[in-house]
């Protein structure tokens, strides 16, 4: 079992999914560069950020809540990797954990825990999300 680790701040907290900054600007020195400015980092064409390639997070709880993704195991606890598994044709994309708003994590949580994720070569995550961590009973 997983716990939600509720974040001081989220970068996303409270903002419209299709107009917003990518949170991971912060993290790299690029979010400056001329080309990389933008209002507004939503791909509508792609579904996407523009800016790092993160599909959108309501398609992607979405996917989830329907079954058809497969969720790709990573030593990574930030993105994990995304395939198609029934639906609307996706190719093997990245989601970005720091685009889901608070009340996504939790519910992520949720299906976490009523093992509702479906994993590729049901291999689950070794290393989990960053906002989970492990329950003290479940080790």
């Amino acid at each position: 079992m997983a716990e939600f680790r509720p974040a001081g701040n989220s970068a996303m907290k409270g903002r419209s999914m299709k107009q917003f900054k990518c949170p991971r600007r912060a993290e790299t020195g690029f979010g400056d560069i001329l080309f990389y400015k933008r209002e507004n980092d939503y791909d509508e064409a792609r579904d996407n950020c523009f800016y790092c390639g993160s599909l959108d997070p309501d398609t992607f709880m979405a996917r989830i809540e329907g079954g058809t993704i497969l969720l790709g195991a990573t030593d990574k606890n930030y993105k994990v990797y995304v395939t198609n598994d029934g639906g609307d044709s996706l190719a093997t994309v990245k989601f970005y954990f720091p685009h889901l708003s608070e009340e996504q994590k939790k519910r992520f949580v949720e299906l976490m825990n009523e093992k509702k994720l479906k994993f590729e070569g049901g291999i689950g995550f070794y290393v989990l999300p960053f906002f989970c961590r492990r329950s003290p009973a479940h080790g």
